[in-house]
């Protein structure tokens, strides 16, 4: 695996996560929902099909439970990630990095926060891959 592919797989962990964050909002979301019927009236039942309230609470607690393990799985990765990134022969090409993959910014954005021209951002994001890539800092069995 190359320094790209590792920070997509780290990304893609956040991603992974923040889909199944949006799915227990709007099961919560629609639980609230459920809450402000009147149950005191009888009711007609319109078909079978409907999921029940019940089902919709197994359905929460199962993507709470999903959740809270692509949430201690990403934030183990993003740590490892981050101690492997102090290794990089440069602190500015460490953050740079940092900022495109952890932070989800794009390289113009880094520039101005860093108060630097687009093309030495752009130059030491290329270093800072290719010493990543030299270093093979993202192999399982990399020793500081």
């Amino acid at each position: 695996m190359d320094s790209k592919e590792y920070f997509i797989e780290v990304r893609n962990k956040y991603y992974k996560m923040q889909t199944v964050s949006d799915e227990i909002q709007e099961l919560k979301r629609l639980s609230e929902c459920a809450g402000a019927l009147d149950y005191s009236k009888e009711r007609v039942q319109s078909s079978g099909n409907e999921p029940s309230f019940l089902n919709s609470l197994e359905k929460a607690d199962d993507r709470i439970e999903k959740y809270m393990k692509l949430l201690n799985e990403y934030e183990d990765y993003r740590e490892e990630a981050l101690s492997r990134l102090n290794t990089l022969s440069d602190g500015l090409n460490a953050r740079i990095l940092h900022m495109k993959f952890f932070k989800f910014l794009s390289l113009e954005k880094i520039a101005d926060e860093l108060n630097y021209s687009f093309a030495t951002i752009r130059k030491r994001y290329w270093l800072a891959m290719k010493e990543c890539d030299s270093k093979r800092i993202w192999e399982d069995n990399y020793n500081e």
